[in-house]
């Protein structure tokens, strides 16, 4: 089992699927998806049950109504509550439904009884400050739950944030936080890979043994992520956290499910005072500070073969279209182009991994060495750093780069 995972779990109904596609067909009928559990008496769940095709991803108007025309009713989704009466569920058929009319959905029900839950003690920095800190951020369970497997590793990272597959664990040396800003409005005002604009807080050093503590801005969402020696991300969460004030947050591990971790009070973070960082600066932007760089740095060679001058054409190019031909990565048999060359994220272009500064061609060309922990002849059908590549690149202008990209590629 992924050691990152949860010890006990199992599948509620293997005849359900998750992702947005059609449901499992039995004798042409569709079966459905299940969602929203809830626990109720007997150790069953209450069930959110979609009926049908159950998908969006149809394609055009005319291909789903094919897909329904000769189900049931046309039914092309029907939701209602339904509850197990056997875990596992083995099929639709050992459900009770609890309602289901058929001119309504019904979801997201919850059961509503006394519960006797234990109420933790909640940490507290005693003087309204915000505080997060790790008895041991070396140690945790955030190995991918699959192998490497390039063009595919988005099936990984989608949902779990991630760490560069088969670096050492002692890479890790400091602690990064961005502060997230909201988005205000429906017009994207700025362009970046992660969907919010990104502003740095710092870094804040492991201690000797492997221990942090921060002081972070209230009420201020952040993103964090483990930095190695030069200030590359290795491993980085993806969901926006925040601290109300006078809390203090504290993790025994990095993800560490299958064992208590060491206590705060043993580690060295539990006397030390925290690292303050209260301000945010600007990360690196392409119009700012990359393409200037760019343009000291590289031209001289590249004249029309990379699009350093370019920001879409070099950050967002998923088929490879502004890569010429004879570089360009195959990642499929197909002769349709677009899936031929199609990139998955977290590469957005053959040049950028939208994670990892050190996954991601650009800065391996810029530091001229390959930095994701592989060599050319690992793989054979990922993409290679190639010949040498010189450049006359400073370490400040190095380490621009990789914050930039570390940072979403913000225009």
């Amino acid at each position: 089992m992924p050691s990152f995972l949860p010890r006990g779990i199992y599948n509620v109904a293997d005849w359900s699927k998750s992702n947005d596609e059609p449901s499992f067909t039995e004798n042409g009928e569709f079966l459905g998806k299940i969602g929203y559990p809830e626990g109720m008496d007997g150790d069953q769940l209450l069930l959110t049950v979609g009926r049908g095709y159950c998908t969006q991803v149809s394609g055009t108007v005319q291909s789903f109504q094919r897909a329904v025309v000769e189900q049931p009713e046309k039914r092309a989704c029907d939701v209602g509550l339904y509850h197990t009466t056997v875990l596992p569920s083995r099929n639709m058929q050992d459900l009770v439904k609890v309602v289901d009319h058929p001119d309504w959905h019904e979801f997201g029900a919850r059961v509503v009884r006394a519960r006797s839950v234990e109420n933790p003690v909640p940490m507290t920095t005693h003087d309204s400050s915000c505080q997060i800190a790790s008895s041991d951020a070396l140690t945790g369970e955030t190995k991918p739950r699959r192998p490497y497997d390039f063009n595919n590793n988005y099936v990984t990272a989608a949902n779990n944030g991630g760490e560069i597959d088969g670096l050492p664990a002692d890479e890790l040396t400091a602690i990064r936080f961005w502060k997230v800003f909201p988005n205000r409005s429906d017009k994207a005002e700025f362009k970046n890979s992660i969907g919010n604009r990104l502003a740095l807080l710092g870094d804040v050093p492991l201690l000797a043994d492997g221990s942090f503590k921060a002081q972070l801005p209230c009420d201020v969402p952040f993103l964090m992520a483990g930095v190695d020696a030069k200030g590359r991300v290795i491993k980085r969460d993806q969901v926006p956290q925040s601290l109300r004030p006078g809390e203090k947050r504290v993790c025994t591990g990095c993800h560490q499910h299958s064992s208590p971790g060491r206590a705060y009070n043993v580690s060295l973070a539990f006397a030390a005072e925290p690292v303050r960082l209260l301000d945010a600066r600007q990360v690196p932007g392409y119009e700012n500070n990359i393409k200037p760089m760019f343009e000291r740095r590289c031209l001289s060679c590249h004249v029309d073969d990379v699009p350093l001058m370019d920001y879409d054409k070099l950050v967002w190019d998923f088929f490879q279209e502004s890569v010429p031909p004879e570089r360009r990565v195959q990642v499929s048999e197909t002769t349709d182009p677009r899936r031929r060359y199609g990139l998955h994220r977290p590469y957005t272009s053959k040049y950028v991994n939208n994670m990892f500064a050190r996954e991601s061609l650009l800065y391996w060309k810029a530091a001229n060495q390959r930095t994701d922990g592989r060599t050319d002849a690992t793989f054979a059908d990922d993409i290679d750093f190639g010949p040498n590549h010189p450049v006359g690149i400073t370490t400040p202008e190095l380490r621009s780069l990789a914050e930039w990209l570390d940072s979403g590629a913000p225009r």
